[in-house]
């Protein structure tokens, strides 16, 4: 009986390796600026010298630490020693994170036990984590979110340890518990204020005599990011004390990233996490909630201080995704109990099966989903680079990040003309000679296609005429990534139409 349950294990652990590899080797999707200048870019930048650094690392002063960037540093230098490309370097990255991320289901197996979560569902609860949110196209990120959900994850089991396992060995345990913390908040500095409730809350439970433990825990999990911070900022944690400075200074006011109001995050959890179950996994979720301190230690400080704060994206809210599954678990079950037999209707087998059904065909589908296509886009680039057909350029993009190093491969680097986003080209910005467009939508796209030579194109024209279906202005439609020359100046007006005019209806 154990051994077929192990042989089991083996199998699905090698299945959702697959998942990842095939993921991180074929699907670009959801690699976002952020992932690849805060994390590829630095391991680029520390194995060979060169990089397309943000502005937040070359900043003075500094506001984001080298940290993440050191970590898969030497994932580098094994593809280095290779002689690998950009792009299957990036996938070398994202296999290893994606394995490392994975590593916090283990952590939350352990989890269901300690919660006191049916046995006979924790198989089901696990696989709705792995594949809610497309699967393995979220665990693979190289975002700051995924490092510190992963860490703190790892934490929050070692909370639930020292607050309900036997003294045997709780000094260890509390000791590995203020590590972990540590790393959590190193890797995601908002992690902060949940990070602290639950270490407060811990001390407050727990003897008195494993406080030394995680105290000095704590202490060493902030070694490495001090480490870092001394070699590439000249002072330990000072990334971490400016960005806060400048986070809590509304980020300038918002001027350049803008702001959203306090409900933004309520609004995302209706729209974009869970559709179409949001409404239906609210009522377990604020249960679980009421029913776990600890749960509620972690997610609450998190979401009242990223309601204060003027700018607001829905990746920020990616750390709390694992505890908002482990709420909505322990909600069900409360539910049940509440409930009776109309609980146990509602969540019969069945629905549980046909959920899976849907997760998992979503998941599967995701790992060869190419929604953005940047670093091919980019190892396009640097080959006309370096065949000397690019001398000088504009990058045309939605974000004011620089076209990247860690794919074009090139430290002798071609002119870069100017920077133009996507909302001032719509003003009236006039453009010509070599144009690199990132995540333009099929406007814009057609635009171009009309009027200049398109070199490459990262999504093909039937993945256009899709995108085209979608309504205007949503970010889904900003898929396209190209490089094109136009010999004439291109305007794209305030009424979308071309130096003036209305673009030729058969170039849509």
């Amino acid at each position: 009986m154990i051994l077929r349950q192990l042989n089991n294990s083996n199998v699905i652990i090698l299945i959702w390796t697959l998942l990842v590899g095939i993921t991180s080797l074929f699907s670009t999707g959801w690699l976002q600026p952020d992932e690849q200048a805060r994390v590829m870019e630095v391991a680029h930048y520390v194995v060979y010298g060169f990089a397309s650094l943000p502005w937040e690392l070359t900043s003075e002063p500094q506001i984001v630490s080298f940290f993440l960037g050191v970590l898969v540093a030497p994932i580098l230098l094994v593809t280095k020693f290779l002689g690998l490309n950009g792009e299957i370097e990036a996938s070398a990255i994202r296999f290893a994170v994606g394995v490392f991320a994975s590593s916090r289901y283990f952590a939350m197996l352990q989890i269901f036990k300690l919660l006191n979560l049916k046995f006979e569902r924790r198989r089901i609860y696990i696989f709705l984590c792995a594949m809610a949110l497309f699967g393995p196209w979220f665990i693979v990120r190289t975002s700051q979110e995924n490092f510190g959900a992963t860490f703190l994850v790892w934490a929050f089991l070692y909370h639930l340890k020292l607050m309900t396992m036997s003294p045997v060995k709780k000094s260890a345990k509390a000791f590995f518990f203020g590590i972990l913390i540590s790393l959590a908040v190193s890797s995601r500095l908002q992690l902060g204020p949940s990070a602290a409730c639950l270490v407060l809350y811990t001390m407050y439970k727990t003897d008195r005599r494993y406080l030394l433990g995680i105290v000095l825990g704590i202490l060493l999990g902030l070694v490495p990011l001090a480490i870092v911070d001394s070699i590439y900022s000249g002072r330990p944690f000072s990334p971490a004390l400016h960005y806060l400075l400048y986070a809590l200074s509304d980020e300038e006011g918002g001027a350049v990233w803008g702001v959203q109001p306090w409900w933004y995050y309520v609004q995302q959890y209706f729209e974009a996490w869970y559709p179409p179950f949001s409404i239906l996994l609210l009522i377990p979720l604020c249960l679980g909630f009421l029913y776990s301190k600890s749960l509620l230690l972690v997610f609450g400080p998190f979401v009242i201080v990223h309601m204060i704060l003027g700018h607001k994206e829905a990746r920020y809210f990616s750390c709390m995704v694992p505890f908002m599954q482990l709420a909505t678990f322990v909600g069900w079950e409360r539910f049940e109990t509440l409930q009776g037999v109309w609980a146990r209707r509602l969540l019969n087998r069945r629905v549980a099966v046909i959920s899976l059904w849907i997760f998992a065909s979503v998941g599967l589908l995701a790992c060869f989903v190419p929604l953005n296509t940047s670093p091919a886009m980019y190892s396009a680039l640097g080959q006309l680079q370096r065949s000397g057909v690019i001398d000088r350029y504009t990058y045309l993009g939605n974000t004011k990040s620089p076209p990247s190093e860690f794919f074009t491969k090139s430290n002798d680097r071609t002119v870069l003309t100017e920077m133009v986003t996507l909302n001032d080209f719509k003003e009236g910005h006039e453009l010509q000679g070599w144009v690199a467009m990132y995540a333009g939508d099929p406007d814009q796209h057609a635009i171009f296609k009309s009027n200049c030579k398109i070199f490459y194109s990262g999504v093909s024209e039937w993945q256009i005429r899709l995108l085209r279906r979608l309504p205007s202005g949503t970010p889904i439609r900003r898929r396209i990534n190209m490089i094109s020359h136009c010999d004439s100046p291109v305007r794209y007006d305030s009424v979308g139409g071309l130096n003036g005019k209305t673009p030729d209806s058969k170039s849509l």
